[in-house]
């Protein structure tokens, strides 16, 4: 048998020339390879390439931006700020909020602060004299991750209510499902089969997310606090049947807004008045009967005559490609529609 030989790697200075000159023919080529081989390169070639790329196309760019991140080199200011105050480009601007001088920073702050980059602005500024942090903008898992920093201490008051002040919201729809990021808990999960699944607050990473602040700002009293407060939500969620969807996977939409419906209600009911208002309304009602499992209601398909004549002509055609197809059916009793 005839074996072909591997590819003999090209040099990558050759690569990097092939690449910078656009009419050598093989750009897209020496591109694939750069990009293939980039992490396993010495170190001055790494930060060439990323210059090289910075300065290309706007994919190159990107790609280059993505990089910057773990291989950061105050070398590379000059060129990203450059490129980001000529063309603006969001991806740029996380590189900025990243590694550039504090004063740059402050100097372009209402430039930078666009979409979610003003979370990424206080977890740089915050603590500093001149830096006034805005907390309307941001949900309370981030201001608590912001206090993290340590720059500036979070009292013990304010750090409960920004917790239950995010599960009020939750309840009353200010956050929704995909905010709250929550997954489905199936009854396999814990110890005991409560006979159906069910969604809770240990399933969101927004929770888990502030749980770790607090734990980081040595407020271990609070997180035990809402564990005991988490577990009465969940004993009467596992109590009444009605709360529970039967097994079955995927979900339908409904289901999942379902089970979503039934935990903000139930957290509700059992948030400290605190934090309640008099006029809350929300925009679902607990059910009052269990959901039907209708799984085992699926109706086995009788195939037409038309469908039994065409399987046994395909069947026809596979055992003469495939003699040993009878053997296999015999084996293992299978049963044929026809």
């Amino acid at each position: 048998m005839d074996f072909k030989p591997k590819r003999h790697n090209r040099p990558i200075a050759k690569l990097i020339k092939d690449f910078e000159n656009k009419k050598s023919g093989r750009v897209t080529e020496s591109r694939k390879e750069i990009m293939h081989r980039f992490d396993h390169l010495d170190w001055s070639q790494q930060k060439k390439i990323i210059h090289l790329f910075l300065v290309s196309g706007k994919a190159d760019r990107v790609w280059a931006s993505r990089k910057i991140y773990d291989y950061w080199d105050d070398s590379f200011m000059p060129v990203v700020k450059d490129l980001w105050e000529r063309l603006n480009e969001e991806r740029l601007a996380w590189v900025i909020i990243k590694f550039f001088p504090k004063d740059y920073l402050k100097q372009n702050f209402s430039k930078l602060d666009v979409g979610r980059n003003y979370y990424f602005l206080c977890l740089r500024l915050f603590g500093d004299k001149d830096f006034v942090l805005d907390e309307s903008r941001l949900m309370e898992h981030e201001v608590l991750k912001v206090f993290c920093s340590g720059k500036e201490p979070i009292s013990d008051e304010k750090a409960r209510d920004l917790l239950y002040t995010l599960i009020y919201k939750m309840c009353v729809g200010i956050y929704d499902y995909d905010k709250m990021r929550i997954s489905v808990l199936y009854d396999y999960q814990i110890k005991e089969n409560i006979g159906g699944d069910y969604v809770c607050l240990m399933a969101s990473n927004v929770i888990s997310s502030i749980l770790d602040s607090l734990y980081k700002l040595g407020k271990s009293d609070i997180v035990n606090g809402f564990f005991d407060w988490n577990q009465e939500v969940m004993t009467e969620i596992f109590c009444n049947k009605q709360y529970l969807v039967p097994k079955h996977t995927p979900y339908t939409i409904d289901e999942m807004m379902f089970m979503f419906g039934v935990l903000r209600n139930i957290c509700y009911s059992h948030l400290y008045s605190k934090y309640k208002h008099e006029n809350d309304t929300i925009d679902c009602k607990l059910p009052q009967e269990p959901i039907i499992d209708k799984s085992s209601e699926t109706k086995k398909h009788e195939p037409t005559q038309e469908e039994r004549e065409q399987a046994y002509a395909d069947y026809e055609e596979m055992r003469e490609k495939y003699p040993a197809m009878d053997n296999v059916i015999n084996t293992f009793d299978l049963e044929l529609p026809f």
